[in-house]
């Protein structure tokens, strides 16, 4: 009952402008949202109506989740194409530095992945922020692979902590996404 006062304080709160840090602040407090829900267990209908009643499509748990962080790793590309339709933080990082496409490539979305891209996430990131890149290599998802190479990924990012995509795929025996990286150019040697 009380979870239920808190969310309808922080819709009503956010939706008439009150108390602008109030979403962040009660979405972080309250950890997950009817929205985190929602995306996470792929509920369409039940996202369409939270949104339309005015819940913050951005909310955040206390570890910087969104709900299309929620969406994207449980392969729910309705889900993350209706958050994105209303404004999602395509780029939003969790306190971890994991991005929504890295969770669409952890989980082998290709097509959370491409959705993803065309509404402007980035493929890398100059920090050492987690790789989707990487993460899709280490996993042996090829299909992910092939789409962050079609939107044209540098395939030869070397990160500090994790070495190359080609030697992340190698060291996880991932044949198919080693093909993938060989035929994409990947250098053998620099």
């Amino acid at each position: 009952m009380f979870l239920a006062l808190l969310y309808a304080f922080q819709k009503r709160s956010c939706s008439h402008g009150l108390l602008n840090k109030c979403c962040y602040y009660i979405g972080s407090w309250a950890d997950r949202s009817p929205l985190h829900e929602a995306a996470s267990q792929g509920r369409l209908l039940s996202l369409k109506t939270l949104l339309s009643q005015g819940y913050n499509v951005d909310t955040l748990t206390i570890d910087q989740v969104t709900p299309l962080h929620e969406a994207c790793l449980g392969d729910h590309v309705g889900c993350a194409r209706i958050l994105l339709e209303a404004g999602a933080n395509v780029n939003a990082t969790t306190i971890d530095g994991v991005t929504p496409l890295f969770n669409a490539c952890s989980r082998g979305s290709a097509a959370c992945a491409e959705l993803l891209l065309e509404y402007g996430a980035k493929a890398q990131w100059e920090s050492c922020l987690p790789s989707p890149t990487h993460e899709a290599a280490s996993r042996g998802h090829s299909e992910c692979l092939e789409v962050l190479i079609s939107w044209g990924i540098d395939v030869d990012q070397d990160l500090p902590h994790l070495g190359t995509p080609l030697y992340v795929a190698c060291v996880s025996q991932q044949i198919h996404c080693i093909r993938k990286l060989l035929y994409a150019g990947m250098l053998l040697f620099k």
